[in-house]
C-alpha cells in the first residue's frame, strides 16, 4: 500500500512539477529551428507575425545558417558569443512570394541584429537601433 500511494505521489508530482520548470527553460540556441512570432520595435510598438512557421532560422554548431523566409529557403554564416549574434550574407532563393509576404523585411531585420538574449523559452533577436525579432522554438 506505501509503494502505491508513493508511486501515484511520484506521477502527481512529475505531472505537475515538470512542465512548469520546463517553460521555464530556453531551447539551446544551436540546432533549434526558431520561428519568427513578434517584432518590437524602438517605441515599444509590437507587431505579431501572423505565421510563425513561415519565418525560421536555425543555427547550426558549424557556423551556419538556415532560413525560410516565407516561400524561399537560404543559407549563410554566422557568428556568435554569449551575447552578439551577427550574421554573414544569407543567400536564398528568389521565388516569388505571395502579396502580403513579410519575407525580405526578416531577411533585412536578421541582417541587421548584433545580439541575442533570452526571455523565457522566446529567444530575442536584437539590432537596429534596438528593435528586436522574437522567436519561439518549432
Amino acid at each position: 500500500m506505501r509503494e502505491t500511494f508513493r508511486a501515484i505521489a511520484l506521477c502527481w508530482l512529475c505531472g505537475t512539477l515538470a512542465p512548469q520548470a520546463f517553460a521555464l527553460t530556453p531551447m539551446p540556441l544551436l540546432d533549434t529551428v526558431w520561428g519568427w512570432h513578434a517584432t518590437t520595435a524602438v517605441d515599444g510598438k509590437r507587431v505579431v507575425v501572423d505565421a510563425p512557421e513561415r519565418y525560421t532560422l536555425q543555427l547550426l554548431s558549424d557556423g551556419t545558417v538556415r532560413v525560410r523566409a516565407d516561400c524561399n529557403h537560404g543559407s549563410g554564416r554566422y557568428q556568435s558569443n554569449d551575447v552578439e549574434l551577427r550574421f554573414g550574407p544569407i543567400a536564398t532563393t528568389k521565388r516569388g512570394c505571395p502579396a502580403g509576404s513579410r519575407g525580405g523585411e526578416f531577411l533585412a531585420a536578421i541582417a541587421r541584429s548584433d545580439s541575442y538574449r533570452f526571455e523565457g523559452i522566446d529567444l530575442v533577436v536584437s539590432g537596429d537601433g534596438g528593435t528586436s525579432l522574437r522567436f519561439r522554438p518549432r
